[in-house]
C-alpha cells in the first residue's frame, strides 16, 4: 500500500477515534468547562484532519485553510483550559486569548492570506505560495505555545492530587503533539521535505488520548451503560 494512503487512513482512523475520546471526555462531566475546552480541543483536531483529508482528495485551496483555522483555535482553547484550571479565567483574560485567536482564525479562511497556491502531487501536499500572513500565522502559534507551557508551568503548581495528575495528561499530550507536529510541519517543509506534513492531526491523538484518560480516569461508571450510549452515537453519526 502506497504511504500517502495509509496517511490518508490514519486520518480517518483519527478523526474516528478523536469523537470517541469527545464523547468519553463529556460523558465524564458535562458541567466542568475543563472538560468543554478539552472536547472542543479534540473537535477542532477533528476538522483538521477532516480539511487534510479532503484537502489531499481534491486539491482545494479553500478547504486546507481550514487547517490554519482548526490549528488556531486548538491552541487559544488549550490556554483557555489551562486559566479555568488555575482559576484564572475571568473576562480580562479571556477576551486577551479570543480576540487574537479569533482575529487570526478568521484571516485564515478569507482571502489566502495564509497560502496563496497549494500543489498535492502523488498524495502529498506541498505549499507553493506562501500569503502574507503565512508567518505571522507561525509567529502566533510560537508566541500562544510558550504562553501555554507559562499556564502549564503555574496550573501545575496550583494544583494538586486528582487534578494535578490530570492537568499532567493533558499536558503531556499537548507536548508530545507540539514536538512531532513541529518535526513534521515545520522543520522538514523548511527544508523542502514535504511528504509528512499531512500527519500533523495524526498526532494530536496524543492530546486526544491524553484528555479522555485525563477526563475519565478518576470516575467510576457502569460501563454497560457507556459502552451501549456509546454505541448509539456511534450509530447516530453513520446514519
Amino acid at each position: 500500500m502506497q504511504s500517502h494512503i495509509i496517511i490518508q487512513i490514519l486520518l480517518v482512523i483519527s478523526s474516528i477515534l478523536g469523537l470517541i475520546c469527545a464523547f468519553f471526555v463529556l460523558r465524564a462531566d458535562t458541567k466542568s468547562w475543563i472538560n468543554r475546552f478539552l472536547a472542543i480541543i479534540v473537535i477542532l483536531a477533528d476538522f483538521w484532519a477532516l480539511s487534510i483529508y479532503l484537502t489531499l482528495k481534491t486539491g482545494n485551496l479553500d478547504l486546507s485553510m481550514i487547517a490554519f483555522f482548526s490549528t488556531a483555535w486548538i491552541i487559544g482553547a488549550g490556554n483557555l483550559l489551562l486559566l479555568e484550571a488555575r482559576q484564572k479565567l475571568f473576562r480580562r483574560n479571556l477576551w486577551l486569548i479570543l480576540i487574537p485567536t479569533g482575529i487570526i482564525s478568521i484571516l485564515s479562511l478569507i482571502g489566502h492570506y495564509m497560502v496563496k497556491r497549494i500543489d498535492v502531487t502523488n498524495g502529498f501536499i506541498k505549499i507553493v505560495q506562501i500569503g502574507p500572513l503565512f508567518y505571522i500565522f507561525y509567529a502566533f502559534i510560537f508566541i500562544y505555545l510558550c504562553v501555554f507551557i507559562i499556564n502549564a508551568w503555574l496550573a501545575l503548581k496550583q494544583n494538586e492530587g486528582i487534578e494535578k495528575l490530570k492537568i499532567s495528561y493533558i499536558v503531556t499530550g499537548f507536548v508530545i503533539s507540539a514536538i512531532l507536529g513541529s518535526i513534521f510541519n515545520l522543520i522538514l517543509p523548511a527544508f523542502g521535505i514535504f511528504q509528512f506534513n499531512s500527519l500533523g492531526p495524526i498526532f494530536i491523538l496524543f492530546v486526544s488520548g491524553g484528555a479522555a484518560y485525563a477526563a475519565t480516569k478518576h470516575y467510576i461508571y457502569d460501563y454497560q451503560v457507556v459502552l451501549s450510549e456509546l454505541w448509539a452515537f456511534l450509530l447516530l453519526m453513520i446514519c
